[in-house]
């Protein structure tokens, strides 16, 4: 199960397009200037839980034989807990 954290952070879950679970997807926070922050990997239901600095992030989602996706604008505030969550299509072979 994923911890709960104090501290201001992103969570959410990765699916395939089915609403399949994808664990071992890579989820990352990425800043407006395009700098990453930490990284978490989806746990066996797809979830993640990313401790996330307070200000404005896009959230990259990404596994391989899956496309890439970027979430909308986040903006985490001091001690929010922001939601977000992708359904990843297969890659065309």
């Amino acid at each position: 199960p994923i911890a709960r954290l104090s501290a201001q952070a992103v969570r959410g879950t990765v699916t395939d397009t089915t609403g399949r679970p994808l664990p071992g997807a890579v989820v990352v926070l990425v800043d407006s200037v395009g700098g990453a922050s930490g990284g978490a990997l989806t746990d066996r239901e797809g979830r993640f839980l990313q401790p996330a600095p307070p200000g404005k992030w896009r959230v990259r989602a990404e596994r391989v034989g899956s496309r890439t996706l970027y979430s909308r604008e986040l903006v985490v505030g001091p001690r929010d807990t922001v939601a977000v969550s992708f359904a990843l299509p297969a890659t065309p072979r």
